[in-house]
This record gives C-alpha cells, structure tokens and sequence, in this order.
C-alpha cells in the first residue's frame, strides 16, 4: 500500500507540473503590438513621399517662374531694341 501510494503522489506532482508549464507557455504567446508599429512607418513612408513630391512641384514651379521671368525680361529687352 505504502508503494502504491508513494507513485501515486509522484504521478500527481508530475502532472501538476506539466499543467503549470502550459499554463506558463499559454501566457507568453500574447504580444501583437509589432503590426501596429509597421502600419505607422508605413504611413510616415508615404508622408515623406508626399512631401518630396510637393517638394518637387514647387522647385518646378519656381524654375519655371525663372525661367518665364528670364523670357519677359528678353523681350522686354528686344522691344527696347528695337525702339
């Protein structure tokens, strides 16, 4: 009887143990806070981009502004030529 009991108990303690130890790897398998952090960098990629492109236009813009300031100033020029 003693032996019987004395395995008994030994199966039981293992058991528990397991037990706690899925218990313990259930807990650890939370964390999705990672795609949040993709999906702002993603949105801080495309501000960029936006802000390049306006950017661009505007240096655009200006070179064009230079460039039809030089051609009014060429015919302003022309004119004075010719008078």
């Amino acid at each position: 009887m003693i032996f019987n009991y004395c395995t008994q108990y030994k199966v039981r303690a293992y058991n528990n143990r397991r037990g706690k130890e899925k218990k313990k790897k259930k807990k650890k398998k939370k964390k999705k806070k990672k795609k949040k952090k993709k999906k702002k960098k993603k949105k801080k990629k495309k501000k960029k981009e936006e802000e390049e492109e306006e950017e661009e236009k505007k240096k655009t813009k200006n070179d064009n502004d230079d460039e039809d300031d030089d051609k009014i100033k060429n015919q302003t020029l022309l004119q004075n030529l010719i008078y």
